[in-house]
C-alpha cells in the first residue's frame, strides 16, 4: 500500500501530468527503494547507490552523456538510470516554463574526470557508487557498475572471455573460426588468422585449389603436374634432401618436429638448396613421390601410402613397411646402385636389429647375411649406418653388394598428394 506522503505525492502529480506517464513513473518509483534499488534483467540483478553526498546541485558532467529523456522529475530520471546498464550517474536539468525538464543518462561519474565536472545552476547531478572507475576489466572490455557478487560485470569484445575478459578465446581449438577448409587456422591474441594451405590460394576464408604447373622447374611451392614415373596429378613439395650435408641425418630432429627448415628453399624448384616445409605435418595424401637426382637425372618412384602427413608416418619411429621391392627402390639410383642380397626391409623407420648399423627415414637396407641385424647397404632418404655414415641421401653399399661397393650421395625430393 502506498504512505500518506506518496498518495499525496500521486495526487499532486495527477492533476498536472497526462495518466499514462504518471503509471510509468509512480509504478517504477513504488517498485524501486528509492537510493537504493535492485533491478533484475534475464537472471541477472542490477544494485546501484545513490548517495546524498554526491548529489551536487549547480553541476552538470559533460562529455559523457549516452541517452536524454525531456519532461523527466528527478526521481523518475534516478530510475531511468538504474535501467540503463551503463549508466553510473545523470544530470536533471530543473524545470522552467520554457524549456521545461531534461534527464541526462552518463557512463561515468565525476571520480577521475573533475575537468568535465562544470558548473551549471540550471543543473543538478548525481552520481553512484561505481566500482568501475579503477576499471578491472582487460583488453578494451566495457565495465558495468552494480552487477554480480564483485559489484560490476565486465563485457568482454570478441576474442576473449572470462570475469575480467583477460581470457583469449582460442577459436581455432573451439571451431567457430571462419577458415575454408582448405586453410589453416593460427590462434592470436584475441583474434585469429586464417592461411590458406600450400596447393591453395586465397584470403584464407575462401581458398580455391591452384592449378598444377607443367614445367617441373617452376616454383615449387605450387603443384606440380607431373613427376616422371610418379604420374599425373598436383604434387606438393614437402623435403629437398642433400645427401652431403648433415641436416637430414636419420637422428635429425627436423624428422620429428614441426619446424620448417629454409622455407625458402621450396621455391627454387629442383636445385640443391634444403628445405623442408610445412606440408611434412599439416598435408594428408594417399601417395608419396620420391626423387633423386643423380648426375643431373632425376628418377622418381612412387609410393602408394595414406596418411594425415608425413610427420605421422615418420616422427614415432616405428617402423611402417611397403612392398616395392629392391629393383624399384634401385631405380633411384640408375644403373650404378647396388644392393645387399639379404634382409631387405624397407619402408619408414628401417633400421639394423643392432641400432646402428644401416638405417632410413625412408628407403631399404640390406644384409648378406640372412637377418637384418647389421646391413652394411642402404637406399633412400635420411640414412645413417656404421659404414660410410657421412651419407644422407642416397645409396651407400658395403660387403658384398650385387653391384659393388658404392657411396652415391644425391639430391633427393619428396612430395605428396
Amino acid at each position: 500500500m502506498l504512505s500518506i506522503a506518496t498518495a499525496n505525492l500521486v495526487s499532486k502529480h495527477y492533476q498536472s501530468a497526462n495518466v499514462a506517464n504518471f503509471i510509468v513513473r509512480y509504478i517504477s518509483l513504488f517498485l524501486c527503494v528509492i537510493q537504493h534499488v535492485i533491478v533484475c534483467s534475464s537472471g541477472e540483478c542490477r544494485q546501484l547507490e545513490f548517495k546524498a553526498e554526491l548529489a551536487l546541485p549547480g553541476k552538470r558532467l559533460t562529455n559523457h552523456v549516452i541517452g536524454v529523456h525531456v519532461d523527466k522529475t528527478i526521481d523518475h530520471c534516478e530510475v531511468l538510470c538504474y535501467l540503463e546498464p551503463n549508466c553510473v550517474s545523470y544530470n536533471f536539468k530543473i524545470w522552467n516554463e520554457n524549456e521545461g525538464s531534461s534527464c541526462e543518462l552518463n557512463n561515468s561519474t565525476h571520480e577521475g574526470q573533475k575537468e568535465d565536472l562544470v558548473e551549471n545552476a540550471s543543473y543538478v547531478y548525481h552520481g553512484a557508487r561505481s566500482t568501475c572507475t579503477s576499471n578491472p576489466c582487460k583488453n578494451n572490455a566495457t565495465c558495468q557498475t552494480g552487477f554480480t557478487e564483485r559489484g560490476y560485470r565486465c563485457l568482454c569484445v570478441i576474442g576473449f572471455t572470462g570475469h575480467e575478459c583477460g581470457v583469449d578465446v582460442d577459436e581455432c581449438a573451439i571451431g567457430t573460426d571462419k577458415c575454408s577448409v582448405n586453410a589453416l587456422c593460427s590462434n592470436s591474441e584475441g583474434s585469429y588468422s586464417c592461411t590458406c594451405k600450400l596447393g591453395y590460394f586465397g584470403d584464407g576464408t575462401d581458398c580455391d585449389e591452384m592449378s598444377c604447373q607443367d614445367q617441373t622447374t617452376s616454383v615449387s611451392t605450387s603443384p606440380h603436374c607431373s613427376l616422371g614415373a610418379c604420374g599425373q596429378g598436383a604434387w606438393m613439395l614437402v623435403m629437398k634432401v642433400d645427401g652431403k650435408k648433415e641436416t637430414f641425418r636419420y637422428d635429425s630432429k627436423y624428422w620429428t618436429n614441426q619446424l620448417e627448415y629454409n622455407p625458402v628453399g621450396g621455391q627454387t624448384g629442383f636445385d640443391s638448396q634444403e628445405t623442408k616445409l610445412m606440408t611434412y605435418w599439416n598435408t594428408s595424401f594417399t601417395k608419396i613421390c620420391l626423387g633423386m637426382k643423380v648426375d643431373q637425372q632425376i628418377r622418381f618412384i612412387a609410393v602408394e601410402q595414406e596418411a594425415s602427413s608425413l610427420f605421422s608416418l615418420i616422427a614415432d619411429g616405428q617402423h611402417r613397411a611397403t612392398s616395392l621391392g629392391r629393383n624399384t627402390w634401385k631405380s633411384l639410383i640408375g644403373s650404378e646402385a647396388s644392393l645387399q642380397m639379404e634382409c631387405n626391409m624397407e619402408g619408414f623407420n628401417v633400421v639394423s636389429s643392432d641400432g646402428f648399423s644401416s638405417k632410413a627415414r625412408i628407403g631399404i637396407i640390406s644384409n648378406e647375411q640372412n637377418d637384418c641385424s647389421t646391413c652394411d647397404s642402404r637406399i633412400g632418404f635420411g640414412i645413417d649406418g656404421s659404414h660410410l655414415s657421412f651419407n644422407r641421401c642416397g645409396n651407400v653399399a658395403q660387403y658384398s653388394p650385387d653391384n659393388g661397393e658404392k657411396n652415391i650421395t644425391v639430391m633427393g625430393y619428396i612430395f605428396v598428394r
